[in-house]
């Protein structure tokens, strides 16, 4: 699965509370949805810190820090069910 099935899985079954799905789920469109075809292997820590340091020198640090939140939380997710790749976040 890429990282994109993975993330919709994550944010259609995670635990959580409307209001705070709606929040990843618009977090995810804006900055993730760009690695939406990528394997989970294909994702390198290097590919993370770029877009983390794009989102906080647009002035946004609390999203940059949501966004690999995002990340992280979906590796664990895969993880979780049989997927296995180390987390780049």
């Amino acid at each position: 699965m890429t990282f994109g099935q993975w993330a919709e899985d994550w944010l259609k079954n995670g635990a959580c509370a409307e209001s705070t799905r709606a929040n990843r789920r618009s977090i995810y469109e804006r900055e993730l949805s760009r690695w939406a075809g990528r394997g989970m292997a294909e994702i390198e820590p290097s590919d993370v810190r770029r877009l983390t340091d794009e989102i906080r020198d647009r002035g946004a640090p609390s999203v940059a820090v949501a966004a690999r939140n995002i990340i992280a939380n979906v590796y664990t997710w895969a993880a979780d069910r049989g997927q296995e790749h180390p987390s780049p976040a």
